[in-house]
């Protein structure tokens, strides 16, 4: 079976954009999370023309993998061994 692997982003948002996220996702009840994916993917979709389907939920358990912690760019590594410091 295939599990789903979901990468922990950060994003650093001026505070009167986050009060406004907040606002709406509260009004919506939903949370910041799901809002930002679906901004994300709303936005490939408008300008790449595809769609990124959501995923099922996933039934039972997931197993993490160490290899979710290895970041994904060369940017990212350094973003993430600077943290580490």
């Amino acid at each position: 079976m295939k599990t789903r692997m979901n990468v922990l982003v950060g994003v650093k948002l001026p505070e009167d954009l986050l009060k406004a996220l907040d606002s709406v996702v509260c009004d919506e009840d939903s949370d910041r999370s799901k809002f930002i994916r679906n901004a994300v993917r709303e936005r490939i979709a408008r300008i790449t023309g595809r769609h990124i389907r959501r995923p099922k939920p996933s039934t039972g358990t997931t197993s993490h993998s160490p290899s979710a912690n290895v970041p994904s760019s060369p940017q990212a590594s350094k973003t993430s061994a600077q943290s580490k410091k």
